[in-house]
């Protein structure tokens, strides 16, 4: 469902991008071949980026249609910011927006577990800013004078108030709790009660190395506190996250840092045979899969 905070983001997004183009092509017999180089590469990157995390986080687990989406959109955007100008400035902007595209939605993917949203509004913020900054550039080199975009505080003060009302809108993306059929439960627990938490759980160690897990099949018992500790062994970053939990956006995930490792305590309330997986792009591909037995 989409909610209030993705449609002003969309919007807000689609009315920039609508602004700057409608510049160029207003003024392209004005504006340098270098000018319209830059816009075309700056906004076909930015739009690809900024809508590939988006649709990599939305379509998380299909990276494939999440990447083919965005680097579409990022190269028409970049196409159309570059056309009024010269064909030096579409093949700019539209190898950017391919290039914006395709990392964003690996981004989004690698996000779509972990802070999302704080991580969207961040990158929300910097497109409104650098937008702008394109913006002034253009009316630089068109010697135009804008009384309220030349001036600084003015611009502050409206963009201070938007981000202020953007916030109060909550989340970009919902993050779903519940889900059907399998469920794990992640536990906390305070200083006094960790010792005999500490009695009560089984660990189980999983060895992330290029490209594999060790084991690459594990056992944990139903109804009891598992606690999986992620050893990365490896030279790269690695992941662990349990695939039927994906969609449902239950945090059965770790992430663990070159010779670093990274643990959390779970309880796996349905019995079954379940597939955990490195999310980092390519890494499942390369053999980084195994088996969760859950008896």
């Amino acid at each position: 469902m989409m909610t209030p905070a993705l449609l002003v983001t969309l919007v807000v997004i689609s009315f920039l991008s609508f602004w700057v183009i409608g510049i160029v092509m207003v003024n392209r017999k004005k504006i340098t071949c270098m000018t319209g180089m830059m816009v075309a590469m700056a906004l076909g990157m930015m739009v690809g980026l900024i809508i590939g995390t988006l649709l990599g986080i939305l379509l998380s687990g299909q990276l494939m249609a999440s990447t083919l989406i965005s680097m579409i959109i990022g190269l028409t955007v970049g196409f159309f910011a570059g056309v009024a100008v010269s064909l030096m400035a579409v093949l700019d902007g539209m190898l950017s927006g391919l290039m914006g595209g395709m990392m964003g939605a690996m981004l989004g993917e690698m996000l779509a577990m972990d802070h999302p949203n704080a991580f969207l509004k961040i990158m929300f913020v910097l497109f409104i800013c650098l937008t702008f900054t394109l913006i002034y550039m253009i009316n630089s080199e068109l010697e135009k004078k804008n009384r309220w975009l030349g001036n600084p505080i003015i611009i502050v003060t409206i963009l201070i108030i938007f981000f202020y009302s953007y916030e109060q809108l909550g989340n970009i993306v919902e993050v779903h709790n519940g889900q059907t059929g399998f469920t794990a439960e992640a536990k906390t627990h305070d200083h006094d009660s960790m010792k005999q938490s500490n009695i009560n759980t089984e660990t189980i160690k999983v060895t992330a190395e290029d490209f594999r897990y060790t084991p690459a099949s594990i056992k944990v018992p139903k109804g009891k506190e598992v606690k999986i500790l992620l050893l990365n062994n490896g030279k790269v970053d690695h992941d662990f996250e349990i695939e039927i939990l994906r969609k449902s956006g239950k945090a059965v995930h770790l992430h663990a840092l070159p010779g670093k490792e990274s643990s959390k305590t779970f309880v796996f309330e349905e019995a079954g045979t379940y597939h955990f997986v490195c999310t980092i792009p390519g890494h499942k591909e390369a053999g980084m899969h195994g088996t969760l037995i859950v008896l």
